[in-house]
């Protein structure tokens, strides 16, 4: 019955066959730029013909970019972050690919390159199980004041598992926040980076197939010569009523990850005061 019309109808089939053809024609072709997404993913197509056949996937490059790294296909997660309020973010659909965390590393692989070419110099990014807090605009200026005024690679909002082996650059206080620099991160939650870590993070090496060396976040440890700011306690915290997209458990999962890593940088800090006499 769907079909009789077309089948029967020569006029309304002609009329249809011409639409399809003026649609498959425009610029922009919403199918078809999300077709070659299902390629990539497959790895029926490289990144760089992806990105040659699809410049402008997901959005266009905002002049100021705050972006939130989220999947459509985790339809869960981006409620939330939106029913949470974006606090002003635009919404980046990220890359699949097997395994997960593959994926995820290509997705911000890709969002970098595209703010890189762009000529963006700063960026802020958060991924959709971000949780902000109440206060968290007013904080978020003052941390951007302070950065106005020192040098700095990466502003990290929140670090799920801190290494015993990072070092402390130095501990200020300002405007009533303490903001400490270190010199290596492991977090994507929450992060401002600046142009040398953006065009690190776009060169991101897909041939190292080892899930405890070459995830996103080890690659942005792996670099030399970072300064990391961050604030305690941080700046925004991880939501813990979703599962991970790159390891399928719950969140909560991280919670003793995490205090552990703020009680590690508390007692950093506070050797690093001691020994400094402040």
């Amino acid at each position: 019955a769907a079909l009789s019309r077309a089948l029967e109808d020569e006029d309304h089939r002609r009329d249809r066959a011409e639409a399809l053809l003026r649609r498959a024609a425009q610029d922009v072709n919403r199918f078809e730029t999300w077709f070659r997404r299902v390629l990539l993913s497959l790895r029926m197509i490289g990144f760089e013909t992806f990105l040659e056949k699809a410049p402008g996937y997901p959005v266009a490059v905002p002049p100021d970019p705050r972006l939130c790294l989220s999947l459509p296909e985790t339809r869960h997660r981006r409620m939330l972050f939106q029913k949470g309020g974006d606090k002003g973010f635009v919404v980046w659909d990220g890359l699949k690919a097997r395994p997960a965390w593959a994926g995820a590393a290509l997705s911000y692989k890709h969002m970098f390159r595209r703010l890189r070419d762009a000529g963006v110099t700063r960026a802020t990014v958060c991924e959709d199980d971000v949780l902000f807090p109440p206060d968290f605009d007013e904080r978020l200026r003052v941390v951007e004041r302070y950065l106005s005024q020192r040098p700095w690679d990466v502003f990290s909002g929140f670090i799920a598992d801190a290494s015993r082996n990072l070092r402390i650059k130095a501990v200020e206080e300002f405007e009533g926040t303490t903001f400490v620099s270190i010199d290596r991160t492991v977090s994507m939650v929450f992060n401002i980076y600046g142009a040398e870590v953006m065009d690190h993070l776009a060169q991101w090496d897909p041939s190292n197939a080892s899930v405890h060396e070459n995830t996103i976040d080890r690659w942005l440890e792996r670099r030399g010569g970072t300064t990391v700011v961050l604030t305690l306690p941080f700046l925004v915290r991880h939501r813990p009523d979703v599962s991970s997209t790159i390891w399928g458990f719950e969140n909560t999962h991280y919670d003793r990850v995490q205090q552990r890593s703020e009680r590690l940088l508390a007692e950093r800090v506070a050797a690093f005061r001691a020994g400094r006499g402040t």
